[in-house]
């Protein structure tokens, strides 16, 4: 999909209908009014700014530093973006920190909540953030992760919507799927980002990983769920599927899975 104000703002605010249900019914006692929340993986700042309305503070974290990127100026376009968007921002109740999010730079037991949406899939170890995001949350808090869509989804590039034809990112050579990328107008950071900033993981790889750490991290309660699903519904019984599925030795289901999430009560 490309990338439009709109579709981020439709997207966040579903992700935290969700999120809001899920921790009234996982952790009703927490009152996130008063709640020290940590939005990992979220320095483009749409979802911490939706979520600061809501909350006492937020620091939003990310390995992209987007006040350098945008010359100092970036507090000021992302309030212009909320107000574009009928949005308010209470961009002084967000902290906005350069930090890894595989190295948080966080004492233990610091947030209520730790947050982070569509970051698994880019990181090199998706289970050191995970667990990251446990120690740093306080006992009682909540932490709720969700990504999509992973490497082995009919989408996973990323970059679907330049490349239209489903599974080819399995089945082509890196170099032939960004030729394919440039002859459809992909811009030189597309092409960048599809090379270097995806980690490649296929799905059996974080549903194996998590049921394994997840009892492992001595937290309260936790649930693990997983969808599935293609971007459009013909897609499901497509020949590169099969040939995929071939070539990694893996089951054609697995390539159907497009995302995950955690929650965790600590």
């Amino acid at each position: 999909m490309v990338y439009t104000e709109e579709s981020d703002f439709s997207e966040k605010q579903k992700i935290l209908a969700h999120f809001f249900q899920s921790l009234k019914e996982q952790n009703p006692v927490l009152d996130f009014s008063t709640a020290l929340v940590c939005d990992v993986g979220g320095g483009g700042g749409v979802l911490a700014g939706l979520l600061s309305s809501h909350c006492k503070r937020v620091v939003a974290c990310d390995v992209v530093d987007n006040h350098a990127y945008y010359e100092g100026i970036f507090l000021r376009l992302l309030k212009e973006k909320f107000l574009r968007n009928h949005h308010d921002l209470a961009y002084e109740k967000i902290e906005f920190h350069v930090v890894d999010a595989q190295n948080l730079i966080y004492r233990d037991n610091l947030f209520d909540v730790v947050i982070s949406t569509n970051l698994l899939e880019h990181v090199p170890s998706p289970i050191k953030v995970l667990k990251e995001c446990v120690r740093v949350a306080r006992a009682g808090g909540f932490i709720y992760i969700t990504f999509d869509p992973v490497w082995t989804a009919d989408s996973g590039s990323h970059f679907y919507h330049f490349v239209q034809e489903p599974w080819a990112h399995l089945l082509l050579e890196t170099e032939a799927f960004c030729e394919k990328m440039l002859l459809a107008g992909a811009p030189p950071d597309a092409i960048h980002d599809f090379q270097y900033t995806l980690n490649r993981h296929p799905a059996s790889f974080y549903r194996d990983a998590f049921r394994r750490i997840l009892p492992e991290l001595g937290v309260k309660a936790f649930s693990l769920e997983s969808w599935s699903g293609c971007v459009k519904e013909e897609n499901e019984n497509h020949p590169n599927r099969f040939e995929a599925s071939r070539r990694l030795a893996c089951d054609p289901n697995d390539l159907l899975i497009r995302g995950f999430r955690i929650t965790i009560v600590k």
